[in-house]
């Protein structure tokens, strides 16, 4: 979900384990997606995490770029 009064993005995130201090149900990113195949891939840490978002929820976190592609074309093929 884009809040309008930033540029900050919220998405939910199913993977929240309330056990777990640095688990948030919802994510707050700064920065811009990646628009493919009707999916957005946020950068969350620097090199290392994508989320994969749909409808404003994440639906996989992937240790790099190509790694949500492939995940978005596995699952959009489907």
């Amino acid at each position: 979900m884009k809040n309008n009064n930033s540029t900050e993005n919220y998405y939910k995130n199913p993977f929240h384990n309330p056990n777990y201090t640095g688990s948030k149900p919802q994510i707050k990113i700064e920065s811009a997606p990646i628009e493919y195949k009707g999916y957005l891939i946020y950068e969350r840490i620097k090199y290392t995490c994508f989320d994969v978002v749909k409808d404003g929820v994440c639906v996989g976190m992937y240790a790099g770029k190509n790694g949500a592609m492939r995940f978005i074309d596995k699952t959009h093929n489907t």
